[in-house]
């Protein structure tokens, strides 16, 4: 069967990042037509990125070669990456001799390309995207009809059960990914529509990111300013992405 194929190409690299020192954990991304389209093993310990998850590096790579052509395979591989990140969680238990329940983590991934976006989500947090002609919305996220203080984890069981990916036919000038401790800024509760005096400014901030920092530090300020502060004091993670007239990323 195919899936024994792909998976044995998975353990590959899995070993390869064991030989590194690393938590062993591969992945293969797989179009369409049952190809391999890219690979990749941990290394976010031997290159220091808390990215370096041999999921995300992955759909890094078959983004870039094309591989994901269409929002379809897309969706299907941000599937697979949520399989992929809980193996990568439940290792990580297995490696510190811990419970599932103490790495307990939501998870929102997007993948975006000229025309179309696909998203996916575990538990709380949002997924924003504004197009050419200024208009913004929401393709992944919780509608706020649920207890603000209640989720469901990677770990928790179940919680892929039925996992699907959003996907929208969109033009992406700028990305967000947030968390829901900023759902009470940046969201109008409840429901799903986002605040734009919350998101214009930090699209421009993003589409203005000269590399040298600068933006990275006047967002870290915005977070720790009393604006965001005296409204939350819950986890405040947003990532945000614009992209150039030539469909070029600049994060």
């Amino acid at each position: 069967m195919d899936d024994l194929r792909w998976m044995a190409e998975a353990l590959v690299e899995a070993r390869r990042a064991a030989e590194l020192g690393e938590v062993p954990v591969g992945a293969v991304v797989v179009d369409g037509t049952g190809e391999i389209v890219s690979r990749a093993h941990n290394t976010k310990e031997t290159n220091g990125d808390p990215l370096g998850h041999a999921e995300i590096l992955a759909l890094r790579q078959a983004s870039a070669d094309g591989g994901l052509g269409s929002s379809e395979a897309a969706a299907d591989a941000l599937v697979d990456a949520f399989r992929a990140a809980l193996s990568a969680v439940v290792a990580e238990t297995e490696a510190r001799g811990a419970d599932a329940r103490d790495l307990s983590t939501t998870l929102v991934a997007a993948v975006c390309a000229p025309g179309w976006l696909a998203a996916a989500q575990v538990g709380d947090g949002y997924v924003v995207a504004q197009d050419a002609s200024g208009s913004v919305r929401t393709v992944s996220g919780a509608d706020g009809g649920e207890y603000l203080n209640e989720t469901t984890f990677l770990t928790t069981a179940g919680a892929l059960d039925g996992l699907r990916a959003e996907c929208v036919e969109i033009a992406p000038v700028h990305l967000a990914l947030l968390t829901d401790g900023l759902q009470m800024l940046a969201m109008r509760i409840p429901g799903r529509e986002p605040h734009r005096p919350f998101f214009d400014p930090l699209f421009r901030l993003s589409a203005g990111d000269d590399g040298s920092g600068a933006a990275d530090q006047a967002l870290a300020s915005f977070l720790a300013g009393p604006r965001v502060s005296a409204r939350t004091d819950d986890d405040l993670t947003i990532v945000l992405a614009s992209f150039t007239s030539g469909g070029s990323e600049q994060p």
